[in-house]
C-alpha cells in the first residue's frame, strides 16, 4: 500500500491594492497554485483512502470471520493481512491532521524528545506492517499452490494452526528487522519534519546502502 507524500509548503499571501493574491517573498503564481493544489490532493486524498479502506477492510474481517470461511487457512491467512493493512493505514491519519487538515507538527522545535518518539513509532509501525503484509500474501501464494498441488494432503499441509505460527513467525521477523528504527540513531532530521538517520555515520551508511 502507498501513501501519499506527507509535506506541502504553507500558504501565506499578501493582497495588493487591485485585490490579487500574491505569494509571499517575491515568489511566482504558480508554485502557490501547486502548494494549494498538493494540500486539497492531500486533503480529499486521504478522505477518499480512509472512508474505502477501512470500509472494505472491516467487511473483508467480517466476510472470513463467517463460520465456515473462518477454519480454511486461506480465510485466516487474508484476516492477518488485512489487519496490518488496517494498521498501517491507522498510521497514515497523523500525515492526514498535519498535512491535510494542516495543524500545528509536533516539531524539533516546540517538542525535540516527542518528535522524534513520534517519528521512530510511525516509521517503525508503518514498516512492520508493509513488511508483513508482503510476506503474508507470499504465504496466502504458497498455501493456494498447496491445496492445488496436492490436493489429498490439504488437510495435513495446510491447516489453521500452521498458518497462524506461520503468521507469528513473519511478524516476529519484521518487528526485528525493523527494530533499528526505535533506536536514538533514527528521528526527526534537524529542522525537519522528515524521519531519517541522526547523529550516526555508521547508522546513517548502514540505513542508505542497506535498508533503503
Amino acid at each position: 500500500m502507498t501513501t501519499l507524500t506527507s509535506t506541502y509548503f504553507p500558504i501565506n499571501t499578501t493582497t495588493t491594492s487591485i485585490g490579487r493574491p500574491q505569494p509571499p517573498n517575491g515568489g511566482n503564481m504558480e508554485s502557490t497554485i501547486a502548494s494549494v493544489f498538493q494540500k486539497n490532493l492531500i486533503l480529499y486524498g486521504y478522505i477518499i483512502l480512509f472512508l474505502l479502506g477501512f470500509f472494505g477492510h472491516v467487511n473483508s474481517i467480517l466476510i472470513f470471520l463467517d463460520r465456515t470461511l473462518r477454519t480454511v487457512s486461506t480465510s485466516c491467512l487474508f484476516i492477518c493481512v488485512t489487519l496490518s493493512d488496517i494498521i498501517y493505514l491507522s498510521t497514515c491519519i497523523y500525515d492526514f491532521l498535519y498535512t491535510g487538515l494542516g495543524l500545528t507538527y509536533i516539531s524539533q522545535q516546540n517538542n525535540t524528545s516527542l518528535a522524534n518518539i513520534l517519528c521512530r513509532f510511525r516509521s517503525f509501525v508503518q514498516s512492520v506492517a508493509m513488511c508483513s503484509s508482503s510476506w503474508i500474501l507470499l504465504s496466502i501464494a504458497i498455501d493456494r499452490w498447496l491445496r492445488i498441488r496436492f490436493p489429498f494432503q490439504v488437510r495435513k499441509l495446510c491447516t489453521k494452526r500452521r498458518v497462524l505460527f506461520g503468521a507469528l513467525i513473519i511478524v516476529s521477523c519484521a518487528i526485528a528487522l525493523n527494530s533499528h528504527l526505535l533506536t536514538l540513531s533514527f528521528g526527526n532530521l534537524s529542522s525537519t519534519n522528515i524521519c531519517g538517520p541522526v547523529g550516526s555515520a555508521q547508522y546513517s551508511t548502514f540505513y542508505r546502502q542497506v535498508i533503503d
